[in-house]
């Protein structure tokens, strides 16, 4: 086993520019991978972060039944909506609570008709 690590080592360092262009390589392919993982994990942390903030953060409340009636009927008051944003502000971990309605549509123009998603917020003005 000695005998083959001394040759292998020998011929490793014979041909040194050959060598020196296989390392190369080698480290460039591993410098361009994990540049494309860190670039692939920046796209997936900024799609979650966008999509909570546009879909209204990261916990809905909705009425009882909503989701079985959103096919007909999207807008289902909530009885005391205003005491459920209240007691979420009181919770230390809730940056913000507001108000929402949440509701499909269609848009057209020109070139043709679109099916959008439309979220109406109720702000608050200091």
């Amino acid at each position: 086993m000695n005998l083959y690590l001394r040759l292998a080592w020998r011929n490793v360092w014979r041909h040194r520019r050959r060598t020196l262009i296989i390392m190369l390589a080698i480290s460039l392919g591993m410098l361009l991978m994990m540049l494309y993982d860190g670039i692939v994990a920046g796209f997936e942390q900024a799609i979650y972060g966008n999509a909570v903030q546009v879909l209204g953060g990261n916990i809905q409340i909705h009425a009882d039944g909503y989701r079985e009636k959103t096919g007909q009927s999207p807008l289902i008051p909530l009885v005391n909506d205003q005491e459920l944003v209240d007691a979420a502000e009181l919770q230390p971990e809730v940056v913000a609570a507001m108000r929402r309605i949440k509701t499909s549509g269609m848009a057209t123009s020109a070139e043709g008709a679109f099916g959008v998603s439309i979220v109406g917020i109720e702000p608050r003005f200091c």
